[in-house]
């Protein structure tokens, strides 16, 4: 009787090990399949991006590409707060970041291509192509309640700021694919007062990369508060 059940049991494990060997082998197959698909396929964007940037946004780029017309569908910021739970001051450079957005994505020549980009040298505020010239334009926003005569408020983006801004902005189109566009920095003046309505002023080609890079050391990244800017 002992010997039947142990013959029992052996033929009961068997067949569970069998099933499970079935059910598991499967499975396995398909998530290596699956992620050497999803490998392949980041390969081959990545080769396509670097042969060919034009190529890769008219084709696998455009699944990356935003959709939506509100600028939380182009802002890339990791933690979005609420306006209520903002401070006054991050409130006014979120509502003069909206507003330059909206004024961008009305201009039939220009096309929004993301907003609030964060990467290690700093935050970019809003990017757009310039259908016009070509360009990649980076945009960095400043918004004020009143304009100072000492220190006008485009001056606020200094040498430092010039910097870091154009780093962020090499590392992003090598990212992106967009490494074969010429690249040009803009600076959005807001001036929103509290009796009056917000009055934007645009200043193109603000600065150059060149000069940006060359204010500070190579090795620094713009951490050095006292260099004079021109």
């Amino acid at each position: 009787m002992a010997a039947k059940r142990r013959r029992r049991a052996r033929k009961r494990f068997s067949f569970k090990t069998l099933g499970l060997a079935l059910l598991f082998v499967p499975l396995a197959l398909i998530g290596f399949a699956a992620a050497l698909c999803v490998e392949t396929g980041r390969a081959i964007s990545r080769a396509t991006m670097r042969l060919s940037p034009p190529l890769w946004r008219a084709t696998l780029g455009r699944w990356k590409a935003p959709r939506g017309n509100r600028f939380e569908d182009y802002s890339e910021r990791r933690v979005f707060k609420d306006e209520s739970q903002l401070l006054p001051k991050d409130a006014l450079g979120l509502a003069g970041e909206r507003l330059v957005f909206d004024r961008l994505r009305a201009d039939p020549g220009a096309r929004i291509v993301a907003c609030n980009v964060e990467n290690y040298y700093c935050e970019l505020d809003v990017i757009y192509r310039d259908l016009r010239s070509r360009e990649i334009a980076f945009v960095e926003v400043k918004t004020r309640r009143r304009e100072s005569e000492l220190r006008p408020t485009v001056e606020a983006v200094d040498a430092r700021r010039r910097k870091k801004i154009a780093l962020a902005a090499r590392r992003f189109v090598r990212e992106r694919g967009f490494a074969d566009l010429k690249r040009r920095y803009d600076i959005a003046v807001v001036l929103w007062s509290e009796s009056a309505p917000p009055e934007i002023a645009f200043y193109k080609g603000a600065f150059r990369e060149e000069d940006a890079l060359s204010d500070y050391r190579d090795d620094d990244f713009g951490k050095n508060r006292f260099a004079q800017t021109e």
